[in-house]
């Protein structure tokens, strides 16, 4: 399994401030889609989130 870290600077710099998480989310399952990865797990600050925690 691979892992990949994104650090939060990183998608500061990347993602627009009033995009939502949930929009950043599928944006990064989307681009690993189209590589056939998926995503297992998020974690942000240590916390492992669930599907509802993935939607705000």
């Amino acid at each position: 399994m691979d892992k990949i870290r994104i650090s939060g600077v990183d998608l500061r710099d990347f993602y627009q401030p009033a995009q939502k998480l949930s929009q950043v989310f599928q944006e990064i399952e989307n681009e690993l889609a189209a590589k056939n990865q998926i995503i297992c797990r998020l974690i942000v600050n240590a916390h492992v989130l669930n599907e509802a925690e993935e939607s705000f």
